[in-house]
């Protein structure tokens, strides 16, 4: 079950990966005001229109990538020099001002990339063997492909987030039960010592309890994630084990997508939806949960 074809429970996920119209700058949610963050530490980089902008603390945005092509999954390089995204289903990387173009994967089916500590690799998940997604890593020129993680066809390893020191890879995975999601580590280096993180949902068709897209503070001391676990879609927290959970910000009746840490890791930029509508917007919230949430942009998958 890949999660575009996943049930509309999870229209978080079918909804960011699904080709939509270019949202509008509409008016925002109700207690979302247009005023620039204070606290932002350095430019959001995010999808709109099937193009990739730079968004600084006060909204305006500038376009990085033009054209026809299908631009998605932009994700910074750690100095933000660089910009590594999936066109048309494979793997790009794009200087910070637009110019350096370079293709790093020839297939189609890639998605979700996200760059190692001191910018060398880059793991990603990619349906190209077949079947669901699996985990993979390549060096930053496009050389040295390696596969990480080999399952059966129904099981979708997705959503790699690298720990601070390199050595392991936060994912997403159904693969202990077909419709529950969960969080899960494993070494970078071979794809071994597997872990689950999070336990919740009992995998049941419309159980509560997916948990997905997760992101790990520059620290390492929190990864926040996207779950349903408490009856309706948001952002959670939690130490690097799995304990210590929190409820880091909700705004109902939106679908939350993309929890990404600022470069200080005070602060968490999240796209908002509402499923029926298509009005992808981004917002920032502090990551310690007050629920001061400010409006940044229209747009979807942002990485801050």
């Amino acid at each position: 079950m890949s999660l575009t074809r996943h049930v509309a429970r999870l229209a978080v996920v079918a909804g960011v990966l699904v080709t939509a119209a270019p949202a509008a700058a509409s008016a925002p949610a109700p207690g979302v005001p247009l005023t620039a963050d204070p606290s932002a530490s350095g430019p959001v980089v995010f999808a709109r229109g099937g193009d990739l902008h730079v968004a600084g603390p006060d909204g305006g945005s500038r376009r990085l990538t033009a054209g026809g092509e299908e631009d998605a999954f932009p994700a910074w390089s750690p100095d933000r020099s660089r910009v590594a995204f999936v066109r048309n289903g494979s793997l790009h990387v794009i200087r910070a001002d637009g110019t350096g173009l370079r293709r790093l994967t020839t297939r189609t089916g890639d998605r979700y990339p996200a760059w190692a500590p001191g910018g060398r690799r880059i793991a990603f998940a990619s349906t190209r063997a077949g079947g669901e997604s699996e985990l993979y890593v390549v060096r930053q020129d496009g050389a040295r492909l390696r596969r990480l993680t080999r399952t059966a066809r129904h099981v979708d390893d997705t959503q790699p987030a690298w720990r601070p020191d390199g050595r392991a890879l936060v994912f997403a995975s159904n693969r202990l039960g077909y419709w529950n999601y969960e969080l899960f580590r494993i070494r970078a280096s071979d794809g071994g010592g597997l872990r689950r993180l999070t336990f919740w949902g009992t995998g049941a068709d419309g159980a509560l309890g997916d948990d997905l897209m997760p992101d790990v503070s520059p620290d390492g001391s929190r990864i926040a994630f996207v779950s349903d676990r408490d009856g309706g879609y948001g952002v959670w927290t939690m130490a690097p084990d799995g304990s210590d959970l929190r409820m880091a910000f909700r705004h109902a009746p939106d679908t939350h997508a993309f929890p990404r840490f600022s470069a200080d890791g005070t602060r968490l930029v999240v796209e908002l939806f509402s499923p029926d509508a298509g009005d992808h917007r981004i917002v920032t919230v502090p990551a310690a949960g007050d629920g001061t949430l400010v409006r940044l942009t229209a747009g979807r998958m942002p990485d801050w």
